[in-house]
């Protein structure tokens, strides 16, 4: 499978996003270079920064493809290992500390059994992409209530993990670098459902923008939009973009691309409603190979109506989010 074919398959989604941008050495590193606290950026030797491919298994045998996992060193030739553990989450969780304790208990067990003489020093990374604000305290010892009499406090597991909620990120007193402000400005806007707002956005800052915007950005950001906003078409991005002529047609180009199959269905069709059905067909057939399913040819789906494909489409949808989420 090509690049392109991989980001078209993985991109629709909010967790594919992720995983297609940030297994990518240079973004996981420019994310938390950022993000992180500096004292601890500044003791890190990033250019030993390793992302570990297998999916992160969880106790109850579930896959998930939100946490990823990444291993550095410090500077000075120190053996000490330090793991960072990135979760992407998309809603508020009360229990964030109690789920991430487990999945550090998982990865020193599994140092453990590997026969490693010392264990990492784990740090739980947490990306909030929802539109609502983090509310959850940072730290795990919150989650108890205990009397302050009676040293009852040193029996208590205590860490903290490190927080990025997009909810409250401002892109114009945001430090990353330029691609790291485009994808986490995309996602912030993506849960808010005012994705064309982004390409707006993006027009206007194409100043500084330009030099980090790759053609494969900006296709997983286009991939990425038309399928969490069904409202949203390469038309209206285009108009959007139209202050930028040269980000415009390399829109456009790409698009034309992603688009193909739906306009196939739409040139047959003849009308705009054949245009709407080609892209619910596009977006229902990527999300099958998603999840796996047998792929329905576009033949057999054109003979659904709009609402028909809609339905299978929010169906599959829902059953993604109850195993991954």
């Amino acid at each position: 499978m090509t690049q392109d074919e991989q980001d078209m398959k993985v991109a629709q989604t909010h967790d594919g996003f992720v995983k297609a941008v940030f297994t990518t050495p240079a973004c996981a590193r420019a994310l938390f270079q950022s993000h992180l606290p500096a004292d601890m950026v500044k003791i890190i030797d990033w250019d030993s920064l390793t992302f570990h491919p297998q999916s992160y298994i969880k106790s109850s045998l579930r896959q998930t493809h939100s946490d990823l996992v990444f291993e550095v060193t410090l500077k000075g030739g120190s053996q000490a290992k330090i793991c960072l553990l990135f979760e992407h989450q998309t809603t508020v969780d009360g229990l964030m500390p109690l789920r991430l304790l487990g999945y550090v208990s998982e990865l020193l067990n599994r140092h453990a059994l590997s026969d490693e003489l010392s264990l990492p020093l784990v740090i739980p990374f947490v990306l909030h992409q929802g539109p609502e604000k983090w509310t959850v305290s940072e730290r795990f010892h919150s989650l108890f209530v205990w009397p302050p009499e009676g040293g009852l406090e040193r029996f208590m597991p205590s860490f903290d993990y490190v927080l990025l909620d997009l909810s409250q990120l401002n892109p114009a007193q945001d430090e990353s670098d330029g691609q790291m402000r485009i994808v986490l400005q995309l996602m912030k806007l993506a849960r808010t459902r005012n994705l064309l707002e982004f390409f707006s956005w993006l027009a206007s800052e194409y100043h500084w923008a330009e030099q980090s915007l790759t053609d494969r950005l900006l296709r997983l950001c286009l991939v990425y939009a038309v399928n969490n906003d069904a409202n949203l078409d390469v038309e209206t991005i285009a108009t959007t973009l139209a202050s930028v002529p040269q980000l415009q047609e390399k829109a456009m180009s790409l698009a034309q691309k992603l688009r193909a199959e739906g306009r196939v269905e739409g040139r047959v069709e003849g009308r705009a409603e054949g245009l709407a059905k080609g892209e619910w067909i596009g977006k229902l057939r990527l999300l099958q190979q998603l999840m796996e399913h047998e792929v329905t040819t576009t033949a057999a789906l054109s003979q659904l109506s709009i609402t028909e494909l809609e339905e299978r489409f929010i169906s599959i949808q829902a059953e993604y989010n109850r195993r991954f989420k």
